[in-house]
């Protein structure tokens, strides 16, 4: 990935070729396009996606609260996170949350 700070490329965002130009805090920055797996997944990434299912939607329900809100929101901010959302889906995500499919 890199930085570019040419004047030419300053609006420039997309791909050219192999190379996508994105515009990020008001730099723009160059890297690779991306590759995707061909192969299926494997047996733990299958459940973690299932777990993080159902962690976000769990999360959704309870972020309607605003005091559940508010106490993900101060927990954000001591941990750096964006937002309250991200910060309640990290917790959930490392709690024990069943991962069987029902």
């Amino acid at each position: 990935m890199t930085k570019v700070t040419m004047t030419l490329v300053k609006g420039l965002r997309g791909m050219i070729d192999d190379l996508v130009f994105r515009n990020v805090n008001g730099s723009i920055i160059v890297s690779k396009r991306p590759t995707y797996r061909k192969g299926k997944q494997s047996e733990l990434q299958k459940l973690n996606c299932v777990k993080f299912k159902r962690v976000s939607a769990e999360v959704k329900k309870k972020l309607t609260d605003p005091e559940v809100r508010a106490h993900y929101k101060r927990e954000a901010e001591r941990l750096k996170l964006p937002n309250a959302y991200t910060a309640a889906v990290r917790e959930g995500m490392r709690a024990g949350v069943s991962q069987s499919p029902d």
